[in-house]
C-alpha cells in the first residue's frame, strides 16, 4: 500500500500542462500540451495528453518567397516502459492541416514517440524523439503522404523548465500535379523552451 501511495504521488508531481515555443531562422513553432487527467477525474494523470500546435514557415524551397502554415491537433497516450523508468512511450494520433505556397493539405497521421531520462540527477537531460506517417487514405487535398520525424535534446534549467535543441523533417508527398517528389516543408535544426504549469 504505502508503494501504491508512492507511485501516484510520483506521478501527480510529474502530471502537468506545459507550453512551448522554438524557432529558427525560417520558422517559428508554439504548442501547448495539456494533461487529460487534470480535468477528468476517471483518467489518471500523467497518461492522456491533447495538444494544441501552429508553426509559420518561410522558405525559398518551392517559390521564392514561400509562406506556411501548419495547424495540428493531436492526442497522444503514454506509459514508462515496462520496468525501465528512465524510458517513456508514446502513441498518438494528429490532425494536420498545412498551407504551403499552392500545396494545401490535411493529414491525420499516426506516430510513436519515445523519451529517455538520463539517470543524472546534477545534469537533468532528455533525449525526445517522434515519428507520424500518414498513408494516401489518411492524407487529402493536394497530398498523398505525410511524414513527420523529430527529435530533441532537452535539458532542465529549472523547475518545470526546459531548454531544448531539436530538428524535425516535415514532407509531404504531393499529387502529380505539382511535383514527383517529396515536399520538404521543414529539414531545419531549431531552439525552443518548455514551461510547465
Amino acid at each position: 500500500m504505502f508503494y501504491t501511495f508512492v507511485f501516484t504521488a510520483l506521478n501527480f508531481i510529474e502530471a502537468y500542462h506545459s507550453v512551448s515555443v522554438n524557432m529558427n531562422n525560417e520558422e517559428l513553432e508554439t504548442g501547448v500540451q495539456l494533461d487529460l487527467g487534470q480535468f477528468n477525474k476517471s483518467l489518471p494523470v500523467n497518461r492522456y495528453f491533447g495538444g494544441f500546435n501552429y508553426t509559420y514557415l518561410e522558405s525559398d524551397e518551392m517559390d521564392k518567397g514561400t509562406i506556411g502554415h501548419i495547424f495540428n491537433t493531436s492526442f497522444l497516450l503514454k506509459n514508462k516502459f515496462s520496468s525501465f523508468n528512465a524510458i517513456t512511450m508514446g502513441l498518438g494520433m494528429k490532425i494536420i492541416h498545412i498551407d504551403y505556397g499552392s500545396l494545401n493539405s490535411t493529414a491525420v497521421p499516426l506516430g510513436i514517440e519515445m523519451n529517455f531520462d538520463f539517470p543524472m540527477k546534477s545534469f537533468p537531460l532528455s533525449i525526445n524523439t517522434s515519428l507520424y506517417y500518414s498513408p494516401k487514405p489518411l492524407t487529402f487535398g493536394d497530398g498523398d503522404q505525410y511524414i513527420e520525424k523529430r527529435v530533441e535534446l532537452a535539458y532542465q534549467i529549472i523547475e518545470m523548465g526546459e531548454l531544448f535543441i531539436g530538428y524535425r523533417d516535415i514532407a509531404v508527398d504531393p499529387h502529380s500535379k505539382f511535383t514527383s517528389v517529396n515536399i520538404d516543408i521543414s529539414q531545419l535544426p531549431y531552439l525552443g523552451i518548455k514551461i510547465g504549469f
